[in-house]
C-alpha cells in the first residue's frame, strides 16, 4: 500500500529520489538511524508490560526518526523536496499505526 502511495505522491510532487551524497549527512543519517532503532527496542524492552506506555513510546520513536530523517533532507540534499516527501509519508504511517494501535486492545 505504500509503495503506490509512494510511487503516487512522487508523481503529484514531481520529486524525484534522490540519495544524500555528502558523506557527512550519510554518516549522520546511519548514526542517527541506529540510535532510534536501538531507542525503540529499549522501549520493547522497558514498557512491555504497560500497552499505553508502549504504544505511545512506539509512535514517539517513529515521528522522532522521520523527523530527523526530513531534517537531514534538507540540511543535505540541496535543490531538493524530498523531505516534504518524507514528511507526507511520516505523517501517513503515523495515522495509519495510531489506527492500527487503536484497533489493537
Amino acid at each position: 500500500m505504500f509503495y503506490i502511495l509512494d510511487k503516487l505522491l512522487r508523481k503529484w510532487l514531481r520529486i524525484e529520489k534522490q540519495e544524500i551524497s555528502s558523506p557527512v549527512g550519510k554518516h549522520i543519517l546511519k548514526w542517527g538511524t541506529r540510535i532510534f532503532i536501538a531507542l525503540s527496542f529499549l522501549f520493547i524492552i522497558i514498557f512491555n508490560e504497560n500497552i499505553i506506555l508502549f504504544k505511545v513510546s512506539i509512535i514517539l520513536c517513529l515521528v522522532m526518526q522521520s523527523s530527523f530523517q526530513a531534517f537531514i533532507e534538507w540540511k543535505y540534499l540541496t535543490n531538493s523536496r524530498e523531505y516534504i516527501h518524507t514528511i507526507i509519508i511520516s505523517v501517513l504511517g503515523l495515522i495509519y499505526a495510531i489506527l492500527i494501535f487503536s484497533l489493537i486492545n
